[in-house]
């Protein structure tokens, strides 16, 4: 029997591997090896910071937290982990990541999350064409916007940009 829907104030976070399919075309054995590691460091990171994996697609995850606070500590301390992981490999055994943040009211049905909250949250990740960024999405505080993208680079304060 379907569950109901209900709406929640959330703190979601939406990851992905930069070039993961077009690489999987190269070299299958390799990024499946990558793909693993990969894992392993997400969800490491989501569970010391108190998240719920909603649900993963091939290199994606789509996470819940309980807090803004834990989702973003979660990945900055993804992009911590991926920076030093980067650090010791060749360039072909690196792996970049895009992570968006989104926080604002999503709808739970089924065990997933539709809404402007999940789709924001994702075009914040894919907006990063970059490495190692991180795009927040949701209102932008005393911006009288209803939607924005931060972008972040560790380390430092985040700099501001709109994305529509």
């Amino acid at each position: 029997m379907p569950q109901a829907e209900t709406r929640k104030l959330a703190a979601i976070m939406f990851t992905d591997m930069v070039g993961f399919s077009r690489q999987m075309g190269a070299n299958e054995a390799r990024m499946l090896r990558l793909l693993e590691i990969h894992n392993q460091l997400i969800q490491h990171a989501v569970a010391e910071h108190h998240g719920t994996v909603i649900k993963t697609v091939g290199d994606a995850f789509l996470v819940d937290f309980p807090s803004v606070v834990n989702v973003v500590q979660c990945a900055q301390q993804i992009q911590a982990q991926f920076k030093t992981y980067n650090a010791e490999k060749e360039k072909d055994e690196q792996m970049h990541v895009r992570i968006g943040i989104h926080s604002g009211d999503i709808v739970q049905k089924d065990g997933d999350v539709f809404g402007d909250g999940g789709q924001h949250c994702l075009a914040a990740a894919r907006a990063g064409r970059t490495r190692q960024r991180l795009y927040f999405a949701g209102c932008l505080p005393g911006s009288g916007q209803e939607s924005g993208v931060r972008d972040s680079c560790l380390p430092g304060p985040p700099a501001i940009e709109e994305h529509r």
